[in-house]
């Protein structure tokens, strides 16, 4: 009879232990799907679509402030949001029940992923990681993936040979090491904005643009493309 009952409570312990692992993983579909979609996969390796193209990155700016501004050197300080979306077949998955539940998105750290590596041409200062440790990548079921960065920039503004108080203020972006070829930029995600811009007091913005650029160079045959956002100000003293 102590055997037995031995036995029933070693049962019983097992089924337990066993049955709470099941239920552990069952109630977290999310961690089930990062372990299914991250196991095998290589970050160092582009995502390249279904018809062997080169991968699309979008790109949209979004103007926030302008720091500073010194009409003499013609620096200029801004903060600004830089946002990114492109599509990773390998990051696809069922969001219609399943062992993932009905996960329709996941954030992942950029460092967990391949990002394209895009960075800002004409900065002053030496090119810093856009992605910040808190920072996270919304990944949805199709593959799409959605990325806005904060960012603090320094460029130097063109003055205005007419009128010394115009200036101005280009921001060019490109893949630092992809060839048009691999990493197609474009304008899909919603170009230059100004949705969240607060006014510099003697900085008036009098205008801007958004332009793709083409470009070849000497050392290969393949496109280089770049995308310029460019804004025209006038700086006025008496505002100050």
């Amino acid at each position: 009879m102590r055997k037995t009952m031995e036995g029933f409570l070693s049962y019983s312990i097992c089924f337990c232990v066993l049955f709470s692992a099941v239920v552990a993983k069952c109630d977290y579909p999310e961690a089930n799907l990062l372990k299914f979609l991250l196991d095998d996969y290589e970050k160092s390796v582009r995502p390249v679509p279904k018809d062997g193209n080169a991968t699309v990155v979008s790109m949209g700016f979004s103007l926030n402030h302008i720091d500073d501004y010194d009409s003499d050197s013609m620096d200029l300080k801004s903060n600004a949001w830089l946002s990114l979306k492109w599509n990773d077949p390998r990051l696809t998955w069922n969001k219609d029940g399943g062992p993932f539940g009905n996960v329709k998105a996941l954030h992942l750290p950029p460092s967990d992923i391949w990002v394209p590596d895009v960075v800002l041409l004409n900065g002053l200062q030496p090119f810093q990681p856009q992605f910040p440790d808190r920072l996270t990548a919304l990944v949805k079921d199709t593959g799409d993936i959605y990325l806005i960065t904060p960012s603090a920039l320094e460029t130097r503004c063109i003055p205005d040979k007419a009128d010394g108080d115009k200036a101005t203020c280009r921001f060019k972006f490109m893949s630092w090491t992809y060839d048009g070829g691999e990493v197609e930029l474009d304008l899909g995600f919603g170009g230059l904005s100004f949705s969240e811009y607060k006014p510099t007091p003697g900085l008036t913005i009098l205008g801007n643009s958004s332009n793709i650029n083409s470009r070849f160079y000497d050392c290969c045959p393949e496109p280089y493309y770049d995308i310029e956002f460019s804004i025209n100000i006038e700086h006025n003293d008496k505002d100050k």
